[in-house]
């Protein structure tokens, strides 16, 4: 019997509260339960892929209220959180507990990888031989460089990088500070999880409890989805036999999703505030169908050929622009660059500044539009807007203004999309509306203040026009202040 359907913007809500996106964790003051608490935050999201040293730093911040880099700095160099090859083979942010317990289970998709990109470089090579040989070399931390030149020595003629990447399928191995250490810098040296850790690895974990937390922080979820996100193959009979602890969902696409019964389903209209969400985060890369937070055109649009994934924006819950920072001598910059024109912000809800007037803009509640005017504040391009009626909170004894012509449903019969400028107010501008407002008896409008950090838009820079932008559009930036450092 199938379940209940849940829409596009029913998963992207789940997805965001369950990544501490939709509301960040606060964090104790200081102390033990300060660090308690970011290890927990790091195994409910079981792992934060890391494969760049940084990243990780982002993500936590964007999910828990007062987070600074020296709570994570502190608990990489005590040894409580490793980076490690885990899910699809890249490295990971875990715990210490987490470490001993996933590694065993993604043997095979490490496997699987160094047969298909290394083993043929090896013919002959006794992996069991080469394994123990490498577990002796890395008892002292070594990059890949210095482990390959040293197994050379004993199986001369072969290839290096081939030797030292089956150590790393082979063996366990954990990248050591200061790598990783916020305002340090050092090589990618390993060392072997059992050395660093002062424990072996667990001797035979089960994967029924890496499908439930997996759908505890990424659910509902099919499961092509988990594999995607682990790398394993043949999971199916492992949901099958967790089937009656879970419950059973159905796409808007009709693909059967599962879910833990207690997790949380927030309401489809719960609003999402703006996050900035860190590069190769988990958030975009664990499912198979990702358009439940960006959708495939977005994705091929900033996933480049080596596999490096920006920092994305969310708005409104779906990632709608890239961001980075660019640092100099005076400082660092955060950059961000829409997927399309952003409208100019009017202010906070409920302040002086701020006007309610667009029915078609992400403020208004009426609106139905799922692009909700990407290239104007006022008009909406598919025109499935209902009428509304705007008003203006600074002035509540003015009359309500009538609804847009323009916001009325659309339909092949009502001529082009757009309306002509003939046919539109003189000025639609918020401030011309509640002005207007004021003058019929309503409360007239302070100037609005300039914010201390001022957002400007202009063109990309020359090496960077078009590179994250719509075909025949060049790369808008916004520049938001500037960052101390």
């Amino acid at each position: 019997m199938p379940g209940q359907e849940l829409s596009r913007r029913a998963l992207n809500r789940a997805l965001l509260a369950r990544q501490l996106l939709l509301r960040r964790a606060p964090l104790p003051s200081a102390g033990g339960p300060r660090a308690d608490q970011v290890i927990a935050t790091i195994e409910h999201l079981v792992g934060m892929q890391a494969q760049a040293p940084f990243p990780s730093y982002y993500g936590l911040w964007s999910r828990l209220a007062g987070f600074r880099p020296a709570d994570l700095a502190g608990l990489i160099a005590s040894r409580r959180v490793v980076r490690i090859g885990l899910m699809r083979g890249t490295i990971h942010l875990v715990s210490a507990a987490d470490c001993l317990l996933l590694r065993p289970l993604i043997q095979p998709v490490l496997d699987r990888g160094f047969r298909a990109n290394f083993g043929r470089r090896l013919p002959g090579v006794e992996l069991a031989a080469l394994a123990e040989a490498g577990r002796a070399a890395v008892e002292q931390p070594r990059t890949f460089s210095e482990l390959g030149t040293l197994l050379a020595a004993r199986w001369p003629g072969r290839d290096q990088d081939a030797l030292a990447q089956a150590i790393r399928a082979l063996v366990p191995l954990v990248q050591v500070p200061p790598r990783a250490l916020w305002g340090a810098a050092g090589p990618a040296a390993h060392t072997s999880a059992e050395s660093w850790l002062g424990q072996p690895l667990q001797p035979d974990p089960s994967p029924d409890a890496l499908v439930t937390r997996y759908l505890s922080a990424f659910g509902p979820a099919s499961v092509q989805d988990i594999q995607a996100w682990s790398g394993l193959t043949r999971l199916r009979e492992v949901v099958d036999r967790l089937r009656p602890q879970l419950r059973a969902f159905t796409s808007s696409a009709g693909s059967e999703l599962f879910d833990l019964p207690g997790a949380a389903r927030p309401d489809p209209a719960a609003p999402a505030p703006v996050r900035l969400v860190a590069e190769f985060d988990n958030l975009i890369l664990s499912h198979a169908d990702r358009t439940r937070v960006i959708s495939d055109a977005h994705r091929r649009r900033l996933a480049s050929r080596n596999g490096i994934f920006p920092g994305t924006v969310l708005v409104d819950g779906f990632a709608s622009g890239a961001w980075r920072i660019v640092t100099a001598r005076s400082g660092a910059v955060l950059r961000i660059e829409p997927h399309w024109p952003w409208p100019r912000p009017w202010g906070r809800p409920g302040s002086p500044s701020w006007c309610r007037s667009p029915p078609c803009s992400a403020r208004a509640r009426d609106c139905s539009c799922p692009a909700r005017s990407p290239s104007s504040r006022y008009w909406c391009p598919i025109r499935t807007c209902k009428p509304a009626t705007p008003w203006c909170p600074a002035a509540p004894s003015s009359p309500r203004w009538p609804a847009r012509p323009w916001a009325a449903p659309w339909s092949p019969s009502s001529g082009p999309r757009r309306p002509s400028r003939s046919t539109r107010p003189p000025s639609s501008s918020p401030r011309s509306a509640c002005s207007a407002s004021a003058r019929q008896g309503g409360t007239p409008l302070p100037r609005r203040p300039q914010p201390p950090w001022r957002i400007t838009q202009g063109r990309a820079p020359r090496h960077d026009r078009g590179r994250a932008a719509a075909p025949g559009q060049a790369a808008r930036h916004h520049r938001i202040g500037r960052l101390p450092g």
